[in-house]
């Protein structure tokens, strides 16, 4: 497998940044930067998180959550939305949707990584 999180984040520079940092705390990351690139690499790869943007240029992340929380072949991963969206209706939205958690951008790094980390099981350094 390419890595433990798929990243779809249409920001190349975020993306690239999220890479590093979750590889220097263990976890290796894939991205793709638009919702059909980052929908096939998801299931390609089958990741144990799926974080993805609400606002990508060919298609929104809610739509993208759907689809990954759908299943296939009994796989269902965690998925977290990463976004500028952050109003109240934005979380509404990303819970009917069936995300597992959501951090509104701009955010601070040891949140993610803590809940990264949380949604794949892995526990927190001591």
């Amino acid at each position: 497998m390419a890595g433990d999180v798929v990243i779809i984040e249409d920001e190349e520079a975020i993306g690239f940044a999220l890479t590093i940092v979750l590889a220097h705390n263990g976890i290796a990351a894939a991205v793709a930067n638009s919702g059909k690139e980052g929908l096939a690499l998801a299931f390609k790869e089958h990741p144990g998180l799926v974080l993805v943007d609400v606002r990508l240029p060919d298609m929104e992340g809610w739509d993208i959550c759907r689809r990954l929380k759908e299943g296939e072949a009994g796989w269902v991963p965690a998925v977290m939305f990463l976004t500028a969206a952050a109003q109240e209706s934005d979380r509404k939205r990303s819970a009917e949707a069936g995300a597992d958690a959501f951090i509104a951008k701009p955010f601070e790094m040891n949140q993610l990584v803590a809940e990264v980390k949380r949604l794949l099981g892995i526990p927190l350094s001591v």
